[in-house]
């Protein structure tokens, strides 16, 4: 059964023991999500789909960089652990500029780099708004250049399994 863990931090030194190597390659999905952006609606899409999802938020105050360097260092220890993240959603919270796609192009890199490792992979790049257009322009730019690794980087506009909408608040109290 798929589980939902939040925010597992912090992460402790585990090492990685020989038996890990014997034990069969745990698969992962991480939804990543920016302040202000609604990531339930990817946590649910992926459980009801059979994926043991791990969230990750960005804490108030936490900079989107800070964001992807942990996201980096989460990564890193499912490279230890020999987990392999299959699914990664990328949730923005409506920041545009420079620093937003300076740091989700750290985010895809840090995913994109641990999937090369197992030769597949699909990252979501999910966005409202301003940010929707720059989640595109972003998938649009990285997804070549991983196209050969068995890697897709895709904007969740563009993908055709999205997620619905969560009805309006009237219609779920009936």
């Amino acid at each position: 059964m798929a589980q939902t863990l939040l925010n597992p931090e912090p992460y402790p030194n585990y090492g990685v023991p020989s038996v890990m190597k014997l034990r069969q390659r745990k698969i992962l999905s991480l939804v990543v999500a920016e302040e202000g952006g609604d990531a339930e609606q990817w946590v649910r899409r992926l459980r009801d789909e059979g994926h043991e999802v791990v969230l990750m938020r960005q804490t108030h105050g936490e900079s989107l960089k800070g964001l992807a360097a942990r996201l980096r260092a989460r990564c890193a220890i499912a490279n230890d652990l020999g987990e392999v993240i299959d699914t990664a959603v990328i949730v923005g919270g409506g920041q545009v500029g420079q620093e937003a796609v300076s740091a989700r192009s750290l985010a895809v890199r840090a995913l994109t780099s641990s999937m090369v490792r197992a030769r597949r992979g699909r990252v979501l790049l999910s966005g409202e708004g301003d940010d929707r257009f720059s989640m595109m322009a972003l998938a649009s730019a990285v997804s070549p250049m991983v196209r050969g690794a068995g890697i897709d980087v895709l904007s969740a506009a563009e993908h055709t399994t999205h997620p619905e909408p969560a009805a309006p608040a009237a219609s779920r109290a009936a």
